[in-house]
């Protein structure tokens, strides 16, 4: 029997042993989005504990009138019962058990009837730590548990606590258990043991099957542009929800897409529908507003050559410059103190529009190469509109034009603003025909005093 005593406790600490290395071993399963996958419920068809008290000398002191001549059955007191096995998530779950003892059960100060073997009832909860994902088949977990057992009126209550194994079987539908612990008594001087047990589980309801239905994956999109294949008319191919994943064609790369541009293949500003603005005297006045297309000429003259023209200096200098005469665009002072472009803004916007660039690209080599320079920006607006709507929009048009200047690299410090809205315009007229001269910033370079 010594040789029995030996193996039977090795048997299932050897069962759970190999269950942690095989578990070590198997691949991380991918987690799947699904519908609570780690709550679920089993029935244990049958839930064994054994009690063993044969532990050292304190067993051959105290049993020598156990059955058997001190066989394993004869120190120990073994319950069969029901169980109900829970798993709340990926690392905790508990048991809860009821079940009918037989067997022995000892003190530390044994009484006569300690000796002899009897019937009991039993009251047990479980609780688990899993080493890993607790949807592996095999899965190795701590324990910690609370039995009670009542044998003859008196109530016996231990605390066990070890280390055990679970095996899903039956296509996850069902769970064999096996654990092995040392039991810490409690009440009445109970006497430590060690603890085993065994279960055999069985699916209440549904659990992985219907789980695994429910795994959410998302809807397939090949080019990975954000529309999925069913709705995507290019699916392999990123495009634009808006042009229905499609690719936006634009050949002459101007910003506009293709089936919008009515010049798809010559660039041309968005304001002009993708077209090439024609200047064929390059006075920065197109030519279906120039009243001299071969002939440069000056906002104030309709495209057409005029007199000279005498213009205010920035409100922050103290003395007015003297007359200014005119090259195109470029108005420059006859001391030569300073040089003003005008650029011009479509209605109501205050994005620069292609003729600005050229002028623009001017002042940023000026005011690079001549250091006593520094430039003032004046914001103005037709004489459509409410007063602040336009001071607003004024001061916008500004802003665009001082970015535009600041990316080419012209330092914050050498810029300064104002806006005026349609409180200066250069026509008092609200004929389209020379109104689109009042849209427009004025340009200053001023020689530094």
């Amino acid at each position: 029997m010594k040789s029995f005593r030996i193996k039977w406790p090795l048997l299932t600490l050897m069962l759970v042993m190999a269950s942690v290395s095989y578990a070590q071993q198997l691949p991380v399963q991918p987690k799947l989005t699904v519908v609570n996958p780690n709550k679920w419920t089993q029935f244990g068809l049958n839930k064994l504990h054994v009690q063993d008290f044969g532990i050292g000398e304190q067993y051959a002191d105290t049993c020598t009138t156990c059955l058997e001549n001190g066989s394993f059955l004869g120190r120990a007191n073994t319950t069969t019962g029901i169980s109900f096995y829970m798993n709340r998530s990926e690392k905790f779950s508990f048991s809860t058990d009821f079940g009918i003892g037989y067997g022995y059960i000892s003190r530390n100060n044994p009484e006569a009837t300690d000796k002899q073997r009897g019937w009991s009832s039993s009251l047990r909860t479980d609780f688990y730590y899993h080493f890993y994902d607790s949807r592996l088949q095999v899965q190795p977990f701590l324990f910690g548990a609370l039995q009670g057992s009542l044998k003859r009126g008196t109530a016996f209550v231990s605390a066990p606590v070890g280390l055990g194994a679970r095996y899903m079987v039956f296509n996850n539908q069902g769970m064999i258990t096996a654990q092995v612990g040392y039991g810490l008594g409690i009440t009445q001087r109970m006497r430590n043991h060690v603890s085993y047990s065994w279960g055999l589980y069985i699916g209440i309801g549904k659990r992985k099957k219907d789980a695994d239905k429910k795994e959410i994956l998302p809807p397939p999109d090949a080019d990975s542009d954000g529309v999925t294949d069913s709705l995507d008319a290019c699916p392999f191919e990123r495009g634009p929800r808006t042009n229905k994943g499609c690719p936006v064609l634009d050949r002459d790369g101007d910003g506009m897409a293709d089936k919008f541009d009515k010049c798809p293949e010559i660039k041309g500003p968005i304001s002009n529908d993708g077209c090439p603005i024609n200047d064929r005297d390059k006075d920065g006045i197109d030519d279906a507003n120039d009243r001299c297309p071969d002939i440069a000429g000056t906002p104030g003259g309709s495209g057409c050559p005029g007199d000279t023209l005498k213009v205010e200096v920035p409100r922050r200098e103290e003395k007015p410059f003297s007359t200014w005469r005119q090259d195109g665009n470029r108005f420059i002072s006859v001391t030569g103190d300073s040089i003003k472009y005008i650029i011009h803004f479509d209605f109501d916007k205050y994005n620069l529009i292609q003729n600005s660039f050229d002028m623009l690209n001017e002042v940023v080599t000026f005011i690079k190469t001549n250091s006593n320079f520094e430039c003032v920006l004046e914001g103005h607006t037709d004489l459509e509109g409410d007063t602040d709507y336009n001071l607003k929009l004024s001061e916008r048009r500004v802003r665009n034009t001082k970015n535009y200047l600041m990316s080419y690299g012209v330092k914050p410090g050498r810029l300064s603003t104002n806006y005026y809205g349609k409180s200066r315009p250069v026509v008092s007229s609200f004929d389209e025909n020379i109104s689109w001269m009042n849209r427009r910033v004025e340009v200053m370079l001023v020689r530094k005093r």
